[in-house]
């Protein structure tokens, strides 16, 4: 991940050992400072990524530097639910605008 998207879960996982009292600023910062990924098992990691993907290595480094994509670079129903829940608000205040009118009309014939 913090090489596709810049976001490293190991500080969520050391900030939270701190705020526990589990380890101090200077450990989690020196636990930063190690490598991530033993480089050969890396290595092996992404090729077995890879093969399980069905792409090549060649494939695989060029989707990680490629930028990357959120669901909105895909065809998805965002544009439909975004003007359905238009039409669902509209309809019901519609509806509680009629409620409304019928209490009122009610209220002053019975």
């Amino acid at each position: 991940m913090p090489e596709k998207f810049g976001y490293d879960k190991r500080k969520a996982h050391l900030s939270s050992l701190i705020v526990s009292g589990q380890m101090t600023r200077d450990e989690a910062l020196t636990e930063l400072k190690q490598p991530l990924y033993d480089p050969v098992e890396l290595e092996e990691d992404r090729f077995f990524f890879a093969k399980k993907l069905g792409i090549t290595l060649e494939e695989y480094y060029q989707i990680m530097e490629s930028p990357p994509k959120t669901y909105i670079d895909y065809p998805n129903a965002e544009v439909f639910e975004e003007r359905l829940s238009k039409v669902i608000r509209f309809l019901s205040k519609s509806r509680n605008l009629l409620l409304r009118q019928n209490t009122k009309y009610y209220d002053n014939n019975c």
